[in-house]
């Protein structure tokens, strides 16, 4: 792939720009500690999906006196909130893009240290790429469009306070789980993909920074606004696009795509997680099961 001059300095600063940029948070791909149903966050108990008080009061002072939740909201005013739903796309779609341009920047500089190189040095060593590519995919996964950490209160960060199934693994599994077997496997796969290709921008590449874009929405849906409907289809959905872009290593390389398989089911037992997750802990504004899409407000 042939790129003018102008072409990689724009890509090149779009990245350093979006990449600098550390506020937006740490992206988790699960919540490590189980949270105490005695000690909520201060968000998790006053606060249900929808608490805008005075559009709660002005839209029940015009509604006639519908039917009301716990706290008042005429039900008939909740619509599905579209512009969060614009929100999440957006977000998605712009990462996904800025880490495809990142790539794009690694072929042309990797094109070009290669060739400068002798043929013996450590930059040819499929082991050196392995790293390189387990390092660059931590770092889109460190940044976000979107915030994925809370704020602080008394010196720490809250983990939403929510009821835990019983069989919810220790955090030393997580530790163990998603550094070492699937964000291991998923370097090694783009790694021999890009060695049969001859370059890492290509369809296994791509369909995984749409995955890595999608963990990051589900970041900010399951942690900072705590949709737990809305964060258990995200998770369905890391695994739909993982299981593609398997399937798409394994057309170009069988072994590649048999390895990043088997990341499925980790990837399935967290989204098992998030289901018995979701079902445990209802609306308290309605007392049923949180809905699967974000809602908000008629206005």
């Amino acid at each position: 792939m042939k790129l003018t001059n102008s072409t990689t300095t724009t890509l090149y600063l779009l990245v350093t720009i979006f990449l600098i940029d550390p506020s937006s948070g740490i992206s988790r791909p699960f919540t490590l500690k189980s949270s105490n149903p005695q000690q909520q966050s201060p968000k998790s108990m006053r606060e249900p999906l929808i608490t805008n008080k005075s559009t709660v009061a002005r839209k029940n002072s015009k509604s006639g006196g519908g039917p009301k939740d716990n706290n008042g909201v005429d039900v008939s005013q909740v619509v599905v909130d579209y512009g969060a739903i614009l929100k999440y796309t957006t977000a998605l779609t712009i990462q996904a893009t800025l880490s495809i341009g990142m790539w794009m920047c690694v072929d042309w500089g990797y094109l070009k240290m290669k060739a400068a190189l002798p043929s013996r040095s450590i930059s040819n060593h499929r082991w050196f790429r392995i790293v390189l590519t387990y390092f660059l995919n931590a770092t889109v996964g460190l940044f976000n469009l979107l915030p994925t950490t809370s704020d602080k209160i008394d010196g720490r960060t809250n983990s939403p306070g929510r009821i835990r199934p019983s069989w919810t693994p220790p955090g030393w599994v997580f530790v163990l789980m998603w550094p070492l077997f699937v964000f291991g496997t998923r370097a090694w796969t783009m790694v021999v993909v890009a060695d049969r290709v001859g370059r890492f921008v290509n369809p296994v590449t791509i369909s995984m920074m749409v995955h890595f874009a999608i963990g990051g929405v589900w970041s900010h849906v399951n942690r900072i606004e705590e949709q737990l409907g809305v964060s258990m289809i995200l998770l369905y959905a890391l695994f739909a696009s993982k299981a593609y872009t398997a399937w798409l290593a394994w057309q170009i390389d069988p072994t590649a795509g048999i390895a990043l398989a088997c990341t499925l089911s980790w990837l399935g037992a967290a989204a098992a997680l998030g289901t018995a997750t979701w079902r445990l802990n209802p609306d308290p504004a309605t007392g049923q099961t949180q809905p699967l899409v974000p809602m908000t407000m008629k206005k």
